[in-house]
């Protein structure tokens, strides 16, 4: 019976399949015995003998198959690349491939007995677990989620589940495929659709896709949110009504545009028509429309894609710019200005007949090329600005005005100013330019004749300030440069005299008109020039030249005195050498022997002759009374006719006449004479008298090279001290200390005539390099040259040089000198060389050398002296230079730090107010817009009660660091307006830039997460902001701005910080009254 209860629960369609190996005929005729059992017992027991050993025979020959079977399926399972999981029902693992737990980063011992969650990520358990419990007998869905590695890696899976049964046991199998690689591509598509779906819909056009069939009925499969914009349907009005956009569409362009154009596209060709289409709120609008096209491979029909813009603003700036032209073809002809018009597109160009009559030039054939032909006229050091100044405008809409030089039609350049205008699209794209051009020739050479004058009279009144000081009236304080304090002979270290002080440091005869200079400065606010006197500690004597200006209030009232002091004691001191020499040269002059005599031209004789005629003639004046032509007969035969004719009255031209020539004196000696003769008139006109002198010049004639010499050495020393002076002004004139050596070479090879001047700067190795040059063009420059010849650097040359030694070489070649620093000269072309040491104080900073390479040169005292007293004058210049530069830098850090508040880093309230001042004009000036965010830290006050004040520090540096890399812009101004409030000033910023800047500050302030328990708003620390945006107008004041913004940051507050508000900036009468 229990046979057959078995058998009995499979159906006879199972039969075949039963295990044992007994056939479906068999196992019927088994079934159909049982109908008569009583009469088959017997038989069927003996059957069942033998049926049974013969199946345990079958079994075990299928357990043993089944054995190996199931071997090589566990072999199969390791090999391949899944994860296998057994689980039971509650999760825990009881089994892991191989390859599974090295997936996961485990061993297999370490996942059995652990929970299957574990290995899930928390943010998918949720989901892994629903699966899991939803499972039937059979199997789950299959789950996709992220398994967490060993390590804490993610391994996104996707998994599929199987009940099984094993030793009594209900087991799950779970088997994973690593879908990593997949995940990342479906997370890369989705955001790439995301975004083009984006795109799709916000841009200012209409995209549709359409299927087209042969028969040209269509069917929409896509609309952008833009057909909105362009045609006043939405995509969902347009996809249910296929006819609605043809409808609307205007039947003329119907059939002159669309229609052809589809046959393009169809054709497979892109093509773009402009027509009129009725918007829905019924007024006709342009349409541009781009159709392209596809045929899908086995598809019986076309998907065509158009993009559609309204263009109706271009096309009625087309409409209007034709109907302009003749207007503007009549205010061409009418005015005095040349008037121009560019087409771009085209690239031609309209010239009023002005314009040809400004140039000089003949309208025939040059309106045709006009653009090409007006360049080539513009000078060639203007085209490429003028180009510039062009493209800058039609790219960047700069302002266009140029003034440049042009070609007339005679070959002359004269100076035009040409200022246009671009007219732009729809899209912003310059379709023409138009402007004038007025001829500023006569005002170009105006100014540059007032620009030569200004640089002359600039150049005129140029002063050295060497030292400079201030006063403060109030507060009687006094401030010195430190160079003021080595011209009085002060030491720095023991500050500043009071003003009593001040005024002893003057010399007793000099205090009296010192008081009155500055009593009348005080007075009258008028500046002041004195030379004064003053008296060192050391008791020396100087002389100064002051130079005083008064400093006013608001209120004209002088607050305070500024003033230079330049020390002239060497100039006084030449002047005084000056005078010296003058009053030697005139008792020089007056002691010089000569001949004073007068003559009778009616009688030939002789009135008068001074005794130095006997001395001179070696004759009594005795002989010359009672015969005159003894003067004559005493004059060489080689000069005598000369003289003769320039003694002859007839021949007098000129009020004087002057001759040289030889006498012989009765002892046969030469004496050499210069005469020098004045005619007197008589009151007929007639000559009657000649006076004269006669001088012996015959030592002067004897040593004429002498003389020559002297002279030549009163030039030179005349001319060096002129050179001295004037390139000892002009170096402390500048402080720059490129421009007081290159003055120095300049001037010194002027003067000397040779071939280079060199300044050689030592390094602190005692290398160095030639810094400054001046050099004829026709020998080589060794600017910039380093030099480490040891036989020049030597030990005992750089000593010698430190003691103030000049090494003067007439002839490198003659000259005793090793024979390694004539192979360096010669290298510079060098024939002889002067070599003057620059010392500051005691310390040797370069060298001042003059080169001659033409030829060798004998070195003159005077040319020794000159670059002596310049290289003192050098190292002079030089220090002052250094201690101004040391000035400006300290002046500079001052100011930076009066600037910025200590905390933060950030401007301070003192810069802020200046800021926004000088903003408020110039913005006012260009009519720009300017913003201003004033914002604070909500409830810092708690904040600093719960953390401390020195917490309280860093998060406002903190803030102070993310509002600084917002505000970024050069023209941004980013302050610390008091406490915990900051100020934003924007220039140029409209009100909806200056939203976005707030809300990016408090965006990035709550990013930077810092708790704040106490706060009301949220767990970390927030700003309020306020916001007020204004172009400035005579009406309004900077203080209207900051008080809109404060109001504004109020509101905020009020509102529930955490949030910017804006407000309008009005008046503040106005802001009273409301």
């Amino acid at each position: 019976m229990g046979k057959a209860k078995q058998f009995s629960m499979v159906s006879k369609s199972d039969l075949a399949t039963i295990p044992g190996g007994s056939s479906g005929a068999e196992c019927q005729r088994m079934i159909d015995s049982f109908k008569n059992p009583q009469e088959q017992v017997s038989s069927l027991f003996e059957q069942q003998q033998t049926d049974t050993s013969a199946e345990l025979s079958e079994i075990e020959a299928v357990l043993h198959q089944t054995q190996a079977e199931l071997e090589w399926y566990r072999f199969l399972a390791e090999s391949i690349p899944s994860i296998y999981l057994i689980v039971d029902e509650t999760g825990v693992i009881c089994h892991s491939s191989e390859f599974g737990s090295n997936c996961l980063g485990y061993k297999s011992a370490e996942l059995v007995k652990g929970s299957i969650l574990n290995l899930v990520n928390p943010q998918d358990r949720g989901g892994f677990e629903a699966a899991f419990k939803a499972k039937t007998d059979a199997v789950f869905q299959s789950w996709e989620g992220r398994l967490v590695r060993k390590d804490g890696s993610i391994l996104w899976v996707k998994i599929n589940a199987r009940h099984i049964r094993h030793n009594n046991q209900d087991l799950v199998l779970l088997v994973g495929q690593d879908i990593g690689d997949c995940k990342q591509i479906e997370l890369s598509l989705e955001r790439t659709q995301a975004k083009l779906k984006d795109i799709l819909d916000n841009a200012i056009a209409a995209i549709t896709s359409l299927r087209v069939f042969p028969d040209r009925d269509f069917e929409y499969e896509y609309q952008s949110a833009g057909s909105e914009v362009v045609f006043g349907y939405t995509p969902a009005e347009l996809m249910a009504d296929q006819t609605l956009w043809a409808s609307r569409v205007l039947e003329e362009d119907m059939q002159t545009a669309i229609v052809p154009a589809f046959e393009d596209v169809l054709a497979g060709r892109t093509t773009t028509v402009e027509y009129r289409f009725y918007h829905k709120n019924g007024k006709l609008r342009w349409i541009s429309s781009t159709f392209t096209s596809r045929r899908e491979v086995g598809a019986d029909y076309w998907i065509v894609t158009s993009v559609a813009t309204d263009i109706s603003g271009r096309k009625n700036a087309e409409a209007a710019l034709c109907e302009s032209e003749e207007g503007l073809q009549l205010v061409m002809e009418a005015t005095e200005d040349a008037i121009w018009d560019w087409d771009i597109v085209n690239n031609t160009c309209l010239w009023s007949v002005r314009a040809y009559q400004m140039l000089g030039l003949s309208t025939t054939g040059f309106e045709q090329n006009a653009c090409e032909s007006i360049y080539q006229r513009i000078h060639p050091e203007d085209q490429q600005r003028f180009a510039q100044c062009v493209k800058n405008h039609l790219e960047f809409n700069t302002p266009y005005a140029i003034e440049v030089r042009i070609q007339r039609g005679d070959g002359s350049y004269g100076w035009f100013l040409s200022q246009g205008k671009a007219v732009r699209a729809t899209q912003g794209r310059p379709i023409r330019m138009v402007g004038s051009m007025i001829d500023i020739t006569a005002r170009k050479q105006a100014e540059e004749k007032l620009r030569k004058s200004e640089n002359f009279l600039a150049t005129a009144q140029r002063i050295a300030h060497i030292g400079n000081w201030e006063f403060d009236i109030a507060n009687q304080k006094i401030t010195w440069s430190q160079e003021l304090f080595r011209i009085y002979g002060i030491d720095p270290k023991q500050g500043e005299p009071s003003y009593k002080e001040l005024i002893d440091l003057y010399h007793r005869d000099e205090r009296v008109k010192f008081r009155r200079l500055v009593k009348r400065a005080i007075a009258t606010g008028k500046p002041y020039e004195s030379e004064l006197k003053i008296v060192l500690p050391s008791g020396a004597t100087r002389y100064i030249e002051a130079r005083v200006e008064a400093v006013l209030d608001g209120e004209g009232q002088v607050k305070s005195l500024f003033g230079t002091v330049q020390d002239i004691s060497d100039r006084k001191e030449a002047l005084a050498a000056l005078r010296d020499s003058e009053e030697r040269f005139r008792q020089l002059a007056e002691h010089i022997r000569e001949i004073f005599y007068l003559q009778d031209t009616i009688d030939s004789r002789m009135l008068y002759i001074s005794p130095a005629y006997e001395q001179v003639w070696g004759r009594p004046c005795a002989e010359l009374y009672a015969n005159l032509n003894i003067w004559i007969d005493s004059v060489v035969s080689e000069d005598r006719d000369r003289v003769k004719k320039v003694l002859l009255i007839d021949e007098w031209k000129t009020s004087q006449i002057e001759a040289e020539y030889r006498i012989q004196r009765p002892d046969g000696t030469i004496r050499w004479i210069r005469g020098r003769a004045f005619p007197v008139y008589n009151d007929r006109g007639i000559v009657y008298r000649l006076a004269g002198i006669a001088e012996d010049i015959t030592e002067r004639k004897h040593g004429e090279a002498i003389e020559r010499q002297l002279i030549e050495y009163l030039r030179q020393q005349a001319s060096l001290q002129r050179l001295v002076a004037t390139i000892t002004q002009r170096i402390r004139q500048s402080l720059n200390l490129d421009e007081i050596l290159n003055t120095t070479v300049a001037e010194v090879r002027q003067f000397l005539q040779t071939d280079r001047v060199i300044i050689y700067r030592f390094e602190p190795d005692w290398s160095g390099t030639v810094v400054v040059e001046s050099v004829d063009p026709v020998w080589v420059s060794i600017l910039g040259r380093k030099i480490e010849d040891t036989c020049f650097l030597s030990a005992e040359c750089i000593e010698s040089y430190t003691k103030g030694r000049v090494h003067g070489v007439k002839d490198i070649y003659s000259a005793r000198i090793d024979s390694c620093y004539v192979n360096l000269l010669q290298s510079f072309q060098v024939k002889a060389n002067l070599v003057v040491p620059i010392l500051l104080g005691e310390s040797l900073w370069g060298l001042l050398v003059a080169q001659h390479c033409a030829n060798p040169r004998q070195w003159q005292d005077l040319e020794i002296d000159l670059l002596q007293q310049l290289a003192t004058s050098v190292g002079i210049a030089i220090q002052q230079s250094e201690l101004y530069q040391q000035l400006q830098t300290a002046n500079l850090e001052l100011q930076r730090q009066a600037s910025l508040d200590g905390l933060t880093q950030l401007a301070n309230r003192r810069r802020f107010d200046e800021y926004l001042n000088t903003e408020w004009l110039r913005h006012k000036r260009e009519q720009q817009p300017l913003s201003l965010i004033l914002f604070d830290a909500d409830y810092f006050k708690l904040y600093n009660d719960t953390y401390g004040h020195l917490a309280g520090d860093d998060c406002l540096r903190l803030l102070a660091v993310a509002i600084a890399a917002i505000a970024r812009r050069p023209a941004d101004l980013v302050a610390r307006y008091g406490g915990e409030e900051f100020a934003v000033v924007l220039p140029n910023t409209d009100a909806n830039g200056a939203m976005h800047i707030a809300s990016t500050i408090r965006q990035a302030v709550r990013h930077l997460a810092i708790p704040h328990s106490k706060s009301s708003t949220s767990d970390r620390v927030t700003v309020s902001l306020g916001v007020a945006s204004v172009v400035p107008t005579k009406t309004l004041s900077p203080q209207d701005l900051l008080n809109a913004a404060d109001r504004a940051l109020y509101i905020a507050k009020q509102l529930g910080r955490d949030r910017y508000y804006m407000l309008p900036v009005t008046p503040k009468n106005e802001e009273e009254a409301s």
